[in-house]
């Protein structure tokens, strides 16, 4: 199981390759539609860290809309053996089918269990 500490969605992300630091470029938290359903391409970073158990742990990122229907964006196994550890999770398509308040949600799979572990809110506003 992995504990997250955030999760941010950005257009792009630098990392120091000395240092390790992670720059974030255009945090993403509203996205103007002119029309539906729009794509939008992301990148979402997370600081994650293990916790009890030292097995990998299968995670899924699912986007749920403002009518709770969720569309499952992927699924990995995160095989972490130190922490806190940095992941950066590339989303080719991230799909917007109405205007309002969404939500990313990263689950961790315990004991057959999905348990959310990081959740970033994404404001889509129509300008049509």
């Amino acid at each position: 199981m992995i504990s997250v500490f955030h999760s941010v969605l950005c257009s792009d992300a630098i990392t120091d390759s000395r240092s390790g630091q992670i720059s974030y470029v255009k945090v993403i938290d509203t996205v103007n539609a002119q029309q539906f359903p729009i794509a939008l391409k992301g990148v979402v970073l997370g600081m994650l860290c293990r916790s009890v158990t030292l097995e990998p742990s299968a995670v899924r990122i699912d986007l749920v809309a403002p009518d709770n229907t969720t569309m499952n964006i992927m699924m990995f196994k995160a095989d972490i053996t130190s922490a806190p550890h940095k992941i950066l999770i590339n989303i080719e398509q991230l799909p917007f089918t109405m205007e309002g308040l969404h939500t990313l949600l990263v689950s961790c799979k315990d004991t057959n269990v999905w348990k959310a572990v990081a959740s970033t809110p994404i404001n889509v506003i129509s300008n049509s």
